[in-house]
């Protein structure tokens, strides 16, 4: 009995390493992720941005195709596919914004897991459940703002558009840009806190898989 009491001892303690590792290995996965969904909105946002600067060349384009403005009622045109393709991309963040959420999820239980510094896990949370309700207001915005887009400059092969018409589309444009730009710059606030504290918590599980 006295052999038999030690070897259970061994073997719990055998047990409960191995699972400490696993939940150190689990939050590693976690973090790698959500530095990669972090990344790849990032990627998004940049691809947007490259549509928004293309913009004014798709529209001298699609002005030049047509002598009566018929051009801006073709799917074909380029301002139609700009506005289609950050469409795209707007729906992208959408999905990821989403996937973040469920990440940070799973950061909360491994968090009950395991030991980790409660102050800097709560900061990251909240830092990117702050990124995902701006994230979601910038999409938002702009989902709605780009139909009102698509729909100004399709009015510009109206028959009765005149001079004031023709260039208040620009005005309501600007205006729809200024709103886009003003959510973007509380999202992109968000990125260095993010993936400064990534990396800290990827030094700390390293750390704490070595002394293991």
């Amino acid at each position: 009995m006295r052999k038999l009491i030690p070897l259970i001892t061994m073997s719990l303690l055998a047990l409960l390493l191995v699972a400490c590792d696993n939940s150190l290995n689990r939050a590693d996965r976690t973090i790698t992720l959500v530095q990669d969904h972090v990344n790849e909105i990032i990627n998004e946002l940049n691809e947007i941005q490259l549509q928004e600067e293309n913009l004014q060349a798709d529209f001298e384009e699609t002005l030049n195709q047509s002598e009566d403005l018929s051009a801006f009622k073709n799917t074909e045109n380029k301002v139609y596919q700009n506005v289609q393709t950050r469409q795209s991309h707007l729906e992208r963040l959408q999905e990821l914004t989403g996937e973040l959420g469920n990440l940070t999820k799973e950061f909360e239980t491994i968090q009950r897991r395991e030991t980790l510094p409660n102050d800097q896990v709560n900061q990251l949370l909240e830092r990117i459940n702050q990124l995902n309700t701006d994230m979601s207001t910038y999409v938002s915005d702009y989902l709605a703002n780009l139909q009102i887009e698509q729909t100004t400059y399709q009015s510009i092969a109206n028959a009765e558009t005149d001079y004031n018409d023709f260039f208040g589309v620009f005005d309501n444009v600007n205006t729809l840009a200024s709103t886009n730009q003003m959510n973007l710059e509380k999202v992109l606030a968000h990125f260095e806190s993010i993936n400064t504290q990534l990396i800290n918590f990827k030094v700390f599980i390293a750390n704490a898989q070595e002394n293991r």
